[in-house]
């Protein structure tokens, strides 16, 4: 009886988890990518950084439709996915598709579509009035009390402070407009911080933080990127002896990206600001400084969340820099796509990029040539030749870097 009662339970389980998805995505193509979308977007927010917003005071956000649009597909962007929105009087649909992937695989195994309507509204749940999965259409009562006991598991500030979702005081649509009022709260910078990065997982960061800072300290000008790599995946090689050598890398990339950025660890981990500072020396890949941020970025972010990842945000950046920046540029595509491959590889055959980053290896065999490849087009020229993310022409480029990337074989 038990038996057929657990053989029926599964079977309900793996049904409804086969109506929630489907073999195809309903949304598909993304406005995150446009020309311009992405320093737009950093535009927009930097406008409403609360951070210097005293605490406690109520705060009113204005989006129009075409920003909440590019706010949500960049969102499901970095989950591989794409979203659409529209705005109405007093409703937002929101639809967006995200891929599922078996471990290890690369094509998405299903998708997840769901079909998100949201209505004015002064408080959660309330906000929330239809919602589907897939093929499964949830009533609103269950939506309501599904997204009560979430919020009730989830947002539970210690100390007996407030939770999270209050201090959202309004919800206000309009067909061309969206107006957000909330209560700023000047500890959560800090809570986020702890939820990004936990003081267990910041713990495993510092011993890189150290010895990339010995390394630096030795040297006057910048020094060659490789000379970096291989004191800290010496360490990392070190102590996945007795732990996790995945782990171990990505917490090595973080470091080593973070000081390519240029900015303190502070600025990524604010727990970090009692570390000793990096001295700023720059780093030097492939005979420029600027690849070695290209290169390291990626290969965190790929470590962190994959290489479709990394490589979407690596186009972003390049085409946002067509509007008042160096210039879209291939050559920081190729390094892009190259340090993309290392993250993936550093959590798929850990010991081997540890053994080969160890080993100082010269820049040509993590970079591949890049000296003929189009650089600092601006957005008409860029449009022009290749007529922009996705078109052939730039298809076309991008199968010619990844032929040189496959050459090598540290990517193998």
């Amino acid at each position: 009886m038990v038996g057929g009662m657990t053989a029926a339970a599964l079977a309900l389980a793996a049904a409804t988890l086969w109506l929630a998805t489907e073999a195809s995505p309903r949304v598909s193509g993304n406005s995150a990518a446009a020309a311009g979308a992405g320093t737009h977007l950093r535009q927009w927010l930097r406008q409403h950084d609360p951070r210097r917003v005293r605490d406690g005071r109520l705060v009113r956000v204005q989006a129009t439709a075409q920003e909440v649009e590019l706010l949500a597909d960049q969102a499901a962007h970095l989950a591989g996915g794409a979203a659409r929105t529209q705005l109405m009087a007093g409703r937002l649909t929101l639809q967006f598709s995200l891929p599922l992937r078996w471990p290890g695989t690369a094509a998405p195994a299903r998708w997840l579509n769901v079909d998100l309507r949201l209505r004015d509204g002064p408080a959660q749940p309330g906000l929330v009035e239809t919602v589907s999965v897939g093929h499964l259409n949830l009533p609103r009562p269950l939506t309501a009390a599904a997204l009560r006991l979430a919020l009730a598991w989830w947002d539970r500030p210690a100390n007996g402070a407030a939770p999270w979702h209050t201090m959202l005081q309004a919800l206000q649509m309009q067909p061309q407009q969206l107006v957000l009022r909330y209560r700023w709260r000047a500890d959560l910078p800090q809570r986020l911080a702890d939820w990004f990065m936990p003081p267990a997982r910041l713990a495993t960061l510092r011993p890189y933080h150290e010895a990339l800072r010995a390394e630096l300290l030795a040297s006057t000008a910048p020094p060659p990127l490789t000379a970096l790599l291989a004191p800290v995946f010496s360490l990392a090689a070190q102590r996945s002896a007795a732990g996790d050598a995945a782990a171990e890398n990505r917490a090595a990339l973080l470091v080593l990206a973070a000081y390519a950025s240029g900015q303190p660890a502070a600025r990524w981990w604010p727990q970090a600001a009692v570390w000793p500072p990096l001295p700023p020396r720059g780093a030097v890949f492939g005979g420029r400084g600027d690849f070695a941020q290209h290169y390291l970025v990626s290969a965190a972010l790929a470590a962190e969340a994959g290489g479709p990842l990394a490589d979407a945000l690596g186009a972003l950046k390049e085409v946002g820099d067509t509007r008042g920046g160096s210039g879209f540029s291939f050559t920081d595509i190729a390094a892009n796509r190259a340090g993309a491959r290392l993250g993936e590889l550093a959590v798929r055959a850990p010991g081997r990029v540890q053994a080969l980053l160890a080993g100082a290896p010269q820049d040509t065999a993590l970079l591949p040539a890049v000296d003929d490849l189009p650089e600092f087009m601006g957005r008409r020229e860029f449009e022009a030749r290749f007529g922009g993310v996705g078109a052939p022409a730039y298809e076309a480029m991008i199968s010619r870097i990844d032929a040189r990337l496959d050459a090598l074989d540290a990517y193998r």
